[in-house]
């Protein structure tokens, strides 16, 4: 109902996972100014209304995996500057909006893997120096942007096995010093492509 959790002004931990939601109401999350964790997991969410997470500055881990998510709103994440965690893993999205990690220079974790992903937006993991792991496995990407890891000086781990990429672009992986496990398999690259 509107206005649940209103007046919770105390609230960090909000865990709604495993239940059958298929829809969110606007202001949810208004004035849970200390919301660190918010669990939305194992739902049937088709859609997110724009602003959801709006105020929530303290937000820094956001799970939205398992639900029925197609598509994400322009500037869904915008603000959460502490965010460290994000989960949108078995959803069904097909593209995702240019610039949604944008400032969020405390990500540490993306997991993006068992969604229908055919393409990644230019510079979509820009200024995210502290991602650590990035899980794109099992999607249906067939090309990945040039300089798509640019700058990720502190990845460590990275999937994307299961995609349809038959070529790498140049210099992919080039100054990622922390990097130790890439996983390529089950994709259709050819001898000399990347």
């Amino acid at each position: 109902p509107d206005g649940l959790f209103a007046g919770l002004s105390s609230l960090q931990i909000l865990a709604l996972s495993n239940n059958q939601l298929s829809a969110l109401p606007d202001g949810l999350f208004a004035g849970l100014s200390r919301l660190h964790t918010v669990s939305l997991y194992h739902n049937n969410i088709s859609a997110l209304p724009d602003g959801l997470f709006a105020g929530l500055s303290r937000l820094q881990v956001v799970m939205l995996d398992r639900n029925q998510l197609s598509a994400l709103p322009e500037g869904l994440f915008a603000g959460l500057s502490r965010l460290q965690n994000v989960w949108l893993h078995h959803n069904q999205l097909s593209a995702l909006p240019e610039g949604l990690f944008s400032g969020l220079s405390k990500l540490q974790e993306v997991w993006l893997h068992n969604n229908q992903l055919s393409a990644l937006p230019e510079g979509l993991f820009a200024g995210l120096w502290r991602l650590q792991l990035l899980a794109l496995h099992n999607n249906q990407l067939s090309a990945l942007p040039e300089g798509l890891f640019a700058g990720l000086s502190s990845l460590q781990e990275v999937s994307l096995n299961n995609n349809q990429l038959s070529a790498l672009p140049e210099g992919l992986f080039a100054g990622l010093s922390s990097l130790q496990k890439v996983w390529l398999h089950n994709n259709s690259l050819k001898e000399g492509s990347g």
